[in-house]
């Protein structure tokens, strides 16, 4: 018993010095590689940012402000309708229809049609402004907000003119959207687009004012096609703000907004050969909007003001013939009878110059500051006529 504790007190002992003697020798031999033993690599530059790209740093984080303060009052807008087929009987000719009454066919069902679009939140009780072409004929309509809560929607009003429309839900201390002022809009400022495109909800994309003022032809095209009419002649009213920040379909009643977190625009339209993004969208200015949607509300309807002429833009051919600098403003071509326009003497080829003091530079310029105006109100033209002004 002895002799065995001997024992494993020698293998203890003898463990025990050469674990002792092996850290010794390592230390004072200096075994350890020093790639082991030294600290970690630096890995990439340590070095405190440029002034100038500090600066960008402070810029990049005023896009990531703003697109916290507008993505919550940016909502999603699915829209469904029935689209009902023909009635069987339809299959044939009215003159052989008796031939075949009691040819069995199958009832035909009812296909809905699914639509997406983006609206934004103007007031804390739950009106969202939109585009008309996005509830248009919609037998449902479900708003999804940025926190995942949906509702149901009615329609308030929508106007073909201008696709303007806004829809109501029931709802209370609503995220709400800064509106701006679309007139103080300035080419190549920095804006933000927010929507829903493509099915890649609250999506943000950015650019620059690209230009104003375009008129694309767009809406005036869908009045021809559905022969809608109205007293003002049913022209359409684009004064569109042009951008390069990416809008694809879905993106249609979203915001537009520039770094102030101001909605300046609600997303309209693409000028497109594919149906997807090609460099160039098109919103309608807020302030226009704004107008239209107060009507909306109202009444459920827009009152709306107007001249009574037809016009074009100066061209060249036309400011030379009339002695003009450069070419500006619009022809009169034709002045309604009983209209605005001929009570207050206004006649064909009288030139408008400009309308409350601001310049006119082409003939969606003048429908969109008439639009802005309610009927009855006075507006001071500036015209040139037979070359004088």
């Amino acid at each position: 018993m002895r002799s065995q504790k001997r024992k494993i007190f020698s293998i203890v002992f003898f463990v025990t010095v050469g674990i002792v003697i092996g850290v010794l020798l390592t230390v004072n031999l200096d075994w350890t590689p020093k790639g082991f033993a030294s600290k970690a690599p630096v890995i990439g530059s340590q070095e405190p940012l440029s002034p100038e790209l500090a600066q960008m740093q402070n810029f990049s984080k005023a896009f990531v402000a703003v697109s916290k303060e507008v993505l919550p009052v940016v909502v999603s807008i699915s829209t469904s309708k029935v689209i009902k087929q023909s009635p069987r009987e339809d299959l044939f000719p009215p003159l052989f229809r008796e031939f075949f009454k009691d040819f069995q066919l199958p009832e035909p069902e009812s296909q809905p049609l699914q639509g997406l679009g983006s609206g934004v939140i103007v007031s804390k009780d739950g009106y969202i402004l939109t585009n008309n072409h996005v509830v248009k004929n919609a037998d449902d309509i479900k708003i999804t907000l940025y926190d995942k809560r949906r509702f149901e929607a009615k329609l308030v009003g929508a106007d073909p003119l201008t696709d303007v429309a806004v829809v109501k839900i029931e709802g209370h201390d609503l995220p709400v959207a800064r509106l701006g002022n679309s007139d103080e809009v300035e080419i190549g400022e920095w804006v933000l687009a927010v929507g829903n495109p493509l099915y890649l909800y609250s999506t943000v994309t950015a650019g620059i004012v690209s230009a104003k003022g375009r008129a694309i032809g767009i809406l005036q095209s869908q009045q021809e096609e559905e022969s809608e009419e109205s007293s003002q002649g049913s022209y359409a009213i684009e004064n569109f703000i042009q951008t390069d920040a990416a809008i694809n379909p879905g993106n249609s009643g979203g915001a537009l907004v520039n770094l102030k977190a101001e909605v300046i625009g609600i997303n309209t339209a693409i000028a497109t050969q594919t149906g997807g993004y090609m460099g160039y969208g098109f919103a309608i200015p807020i302030n226009l909007a704004k107008k239209i949607m107060a009507d909306l509300i109202e009444k459920g309807y827009v009152t709306r003001a107007w001249l009574g002429i037809a016009m074009r833009n100066v061209d060249d051919l036309v400011a030379q013939r009339y002695g003009m600098d450069h070419p500006t403003g619009v022809i009169i071509e034709k002045v309604m009878e009983d209209s605005p326009a001929e009570k207050a003497g206004l006649k064909p080829l009288d030139i408008i110059l400009k309308i409350d003091g601001k310049e006119m530079n082409s003939s969606n310029e003048v429908q969109n500051a008439i639009a802005l105006r309610k009927p009855g109100e006075i507006v001071t033209l500036s015209i040139l006529r037979d070359g004088k002004p």
